[in-house]
């Protein structure tokens, strides 16, 4: 009688993974659901569904490493079930990935947290796989067969896991992301495909799932995509440029604030192992042209001459479906070329006839004239820093990252979770109030000497009846508690944020502080 090759645990492994791969699919559903009954952005009167990030963390880790002990009795098992463990975890991890999200009212962004750490988790699971089989080969005296080709395959997918992880930390993905983007994506397929070749009994049908979801994103971008060019671009300032398509890439009604994703043309070979570049819409539906603010980037919008080829898709929602049906009250800040998301929104708040207030805080007021003409009557604070925002003395706001000036965050920051967290939420807050020396952070006296010959008073310049400017930094707080003081109950109020993750995190406590609904988007790598 033959002796099975690979003895009795050769195919015992196998359900570990499929029982992986079907909780996955149900924590798919699951947020699906949540989302469908739950709005993403709340009342803090209802029960939140949400499980914290740090909490999913620890489950699914708890998880893996319970089924990677369970009823293993030889150390080549053990190594086999953390292997399988190990890729069975991918389908997850690439459909968290997905841009846009292809579950409803889910905003691909909000995702990405779980999607860092469960790569995290996999490449964790993925160096025990391989620890355990080197012990393995060296107690049987047969290293030798770690070079063997499918063996070796293996230590070729850890080391491509590792450069993953260590691409995606803060201090190269900010300041590479196009890099970042390319090795995260090519090394994507590779560990992929790679592991078919490598695992042994195999692993087709989680393969099935991860080119699925891989295939299906690509898909949606090709019959989505249309190639439309430039109208016109203009600078509105050293920072800010105004950058115009044909109204026709777009549907006759899309929701104020909602973004579109624009990349090189998909002729072009770079752009399929490149990001696309998400801009919020600055123009509003009955506008005759598609209008973005941005800043100059080295994925440069702002300086494409007219004519210029580019590949478009969208529009995606930003806002939450039940805004503008609730909203009575609502307080804006923006920063920088944050205005893209503000402008559409007052505008629109305006029409309705609901009352609201924009603050929107930058460096200087070059190109503020090209705005002010649209704010109509809309209550705006301008408050002018006199220095770069996001670099030099007396740090404002986190610089933006290569391609992400004025577009939609490519990433969130929650790289801390539990204490550290909220650790590192409470220093940036600080830093964002943090006053240069000899000015206070509501109104700068050492920008007064710049603005000789205008009225002033306390660092104010009054520029109309509806706008106020002033010389240094707001107090979201402050401003927040003034606002909403003495209101009635905070159903229908809200604070919206748009721009530098600091502005953002201040905005967000002064809206958890005031009992007010929130929404953000978060211009930062």
């Amino acid at each position: 009688m033959l002796e099975k090759r690979h003895g009795d645990h050769h195919n015992a492994n196998i359900k570990y993974g499929t029982f992986v791969l079907v909780i996955s699919l149900l924590v798919v559903c699951y947020i699906a659901v949540r989302n469908l009954t739950q709005p993403e952005v709340r009342a803090r009167t209802k029960r939140d569904l949400r499980l914290p990030l740090w909490l999913s963390v620890l489950l699914w880790t708890a998880l893996v490493i319970g089924m990677g002990v369970i009823h293993v009795e030889e150390l080549n098992e053990a190594a086999k079930r953390f292997g399988r463990l190990c890729y069975a975890l991918l389908p997850l991890i690439v459909f968290l990935a997905i841009r846009p999200s292809p579950l409803p009212r889910t905003f691909y962004l909000k995702l990405l947290p779980l999607h860092k750490w469960l790569g995290r988790l996999a490449t964790l699971v993925g160096v025990v796989h391989g620890v355990l089989y080197t012990v393995h080969f060296v107690k049987k005296n047969e290293f030798y067969k770690v070079f063997k080709f499918d063996n070796f395959l293996g230590v070729i997918i850890l080391a491509v896991f590792l450069v993953m992880v260590v691409t995606s930390l803060p201090f190269f993905r900010k300041r590479m992301y196009s890099l970042f983007y390319t090795i995260h994506y090519l090394s994507a397929w590779f560990v992929a495909i790679a592991t078919i070749f490598h695992a042994r009994p195999g692993v087709g049908w989680l393969f099935f799932w991860v080119a699925l979801f891989m295939g299906s994103s690509l898909l949606y971008r090709v019959l989505a995509s249309s190639t439309v060019q430039i109208e016109s671009t203009e600078a509105m300032g050293p920072d800010l440029h105004r950058v115009t398509f044909p109204r026709s890439i777009l549907p006759e009604f899309f929701v104020p604030a909602s973004h579109i994703r624009v990349s090189r043309t998909l002729r072009n070979p770079l752009s399929w192992i490149s990001s696309t570049h998400p801009y919020t819409i600055s123009s509003l539906p009955s506008d005759d042209h598609v209008e973005l603010i941005v800043r100059p980037t080295k994925f440069s919008l702002a300086h494409a001459a007219s004519g210029t080829q580019f590949a478009v898709y969208g529009p995606f929602e930003s806002l939450p479906d039940d805004f503008f049906s609730t909203a009575n009250r609502v307080l804006v800040f923006a920063g920088g070329a944050g205005i893209s998301f503000a402008l559409p929104v007052v505008q629109t708040l305006a029409k309705a006839g609901i009352s609201h207030k924009l603050v929107w805080v930058l460096r200087n007021k070059a190109g503020v004239s090209e705005v002010e003409s649209r704010l109509g009557e809309t209550p705006t604070d301008i408050y002018i820093t006199g220095q770069d925002p996001f670099l030099g003395e007396g740090v404002v706001y986190a610089k933006d990252a290569e391609g992400t000036a004025g577009l939609l965050s490519e990433d969130m920051e929650m790289e801390e979770i539990g204490q550290e967290d909220e650790d590192r939420e409470r220093d940036e807050l600080d830093d964002l109030l943090s006053e240069d020396e000899g000015s206070s952070s509501q109104d700068s006296t050492k920008g007064a000497h710049k603005n000789k010959g205008k009225d002033q008073d306390n660092g104010k310049r009054e520029a109309s009846q509806s706008i106020t400017y002033h010389d240094g930094r707001p107090q979201p707080a402050d401003t927040a508690s003034a606002y909403f003081l003495n209101r009635s109950a905070p159903e229908g109020k809200w604070i919206l944020a748009c721009g530098p993750n600091g502005l953002v995190v201040t905005a967000e406590q002064a809206a958890k502080k005031t009992g007010v609904r929130f929404c953000n988007e978060t211009y930062s790598m």
